[in-house]
């Protein structure tokens, strides 16, 4: 039930949402929105809700409000469109992530690995949503899973054409997405893997290696495992560059959103003991054009990075604004100034691409998830940051880091760079 406000110009409207039901609503282009949760519990996309604590979104975000008990919330501005849902698919989500807690308990008793997921399907399914809901839902049980980005195009660790990785500490937050203190970052030099589709894998299985040798060292990392996000390129060298990720993550659970095809092609492909799961999309997600994704893209490299999810109505929210607010200026002042000391200090070749590293925040306390409806899929911390040494082919000499920047600034950078000959 919504209740409008009498004003034009701050719009104000109360919804009261039943249990396992879901608010989507779309911010105006050139306006803002303000999201205020009244009574009950309620979460965005996996991140649970303050009371009485405002949250604004910009012009073209969308986003998803959930609640497992019910609770009121409150809209201020004008949205493009606001709706309530009963048709979510975040029952099966949430028993995707309680099978996946069944298998890093039991990780932890016979000291093994946890589970890796990798997530796959085409274009505009919300795969970057349900990497999102899954990993919040993994910290919030005291987890420290990684998140592993292989769009190229639409990532959110870092700026388009560049694939990487996020140790996840904390629940990301409602705004801003993923706190972005220490990614592990390679320049691919394209938003389309099929531009080098050689250099994609061999990307990937770079990122694989290094995660490997972060668990070796890092017992928690191991036993929460990570979550895979990837391209919505699912045919031809798009769907062998999946299973070739599959391949050099090892992983152990597969999650199809949305195509059947693709699901019975992965179970054809991928070793018996993977088990591939297939999944609805919500309801709400929406196809974004070109032009909506060029503007993304540019948005990024401006230093405006959108949060996980972006582009997903129902299932996602961030898409670039026309304006942004002034909270957000010093942040974008201090990334032009961080990609100042790179260009000042760094020279690349077109194409090369470089490995970003630096070093996590503080650990926050985990938070409590709401009751699992749970199912079975079958039907002191050691090495801070990433370790990660230098990259080369057999083909050429060993790499050596080409800039160190100042060790006192936040976040310490250090990169390294493939031979373009050999890539």
């Amino acid at each position: 039930m919504a209740d409008d406000g009498g004003e034009e110009k701050k719009q104000v409207a109360k919804f009261e949402l039943e249990r396992e039901t879901e608010l989507r609503f779309e911010v105006e282009a050139g306006q803002t929105v303000q999201l205020e949760l009244l009574t009950g519990m309620a979460e965005v996309f996996g991140t649970e809700l303050t009371r009485n604590k405002k949250f604004t979104f910009d012009a073209g975000a969308k986003v998803a409000v959930f609640t497992w008990h019910g609770c009121t919330v409150q809209l201020s501005g004008r949205t493009e469109v606001a709706y309530v849902s009963r048709d979510t698919p975040m029952l099966l989500y949430l028993n995707t992530h309680t099978a996946l807690e069944q298998m890093r308990r039991q990780a932890e008793r016979e000291d093994e690995r946890g589970p890796r997921v990798m997530v796959v399907g085409p274009t505009d399914v919300g795969k970057t949503t349900v990497c999102r809901l899954l990993l919040n839902y993994a910290v919030r049980l005291g987890r420290r899973p990684t998140f592993v980005e292989l769009d190229v195009g639409q990532g959110s660790v870092s700026i388009p054409g560049t694939m990487g990785a996020l140790y996840i500490e904390r629940p990301a937050d409602v705004e801003e997405g993923f706190s972005l203190q220490a990614p592990l970052v390679y320049h691919f030099g394209s938003t389309t893997p099929g531009t080098n589709i050689k250099l994609y894998n061999k990307i990937t299985s770079c990122l694989a290696d290094v995660f490997n040798q972060r668990c070796e060292v890092n017992r928690r990392a191991s036993v929460s495992g990570c979550v895979i996000n990837t391209c919505g390129w699912v045919k031809s060298s798009g769907y062998q560059a999946l299973v070739h990720a599959a391949s050099a993550f090892e992983v152990d659970v597969v999650v199809v959103l949305d195509q059947e095809r693709l699901y019975n092609e992965l179970k054809r492909d991928l070793p018996h003991f993977v088990r591939t799961v297939l999944l609805p999309k919500s309801g709400g997600v929406v196809e974004r054009s070109k032009d909506f994704r060029r503007e993304c893209r540019d948005e990024r490299i401006r230093g405006q990075p959108a949060e996980a999810g972006a582009g997903d109505a129902g299932a996602g929210h961030g898409a670039p604004p026309a304006e942004r607010q002034h909270r957000r200026q010093p942040r974008r002042q201090h990334l032009r100034d961080q990609r100042g000391r790179l260009h000042r200090g760094h020279r690349r070749g077109p194409g090369a691409p470089g490995l970003h590293r630096a070093v996590p925040g503080p650990t926050p306390p985990s938070q409590e998830l709401p009751a699992h409806h749970g199912h079975s899929l079958h039907g002191p911390q050691v090495g801070e940051g990433w370790d990660v040494p230098p990259v080369s082919s057999s083909l050429c000499p060993p790499l050596v880091p080409t800039v160190r920047c100042d060790p006192g600034a936040a976040p310490a950078l250090r990169f390294y760079t493939f031979c373009t000959i050999c890539y």
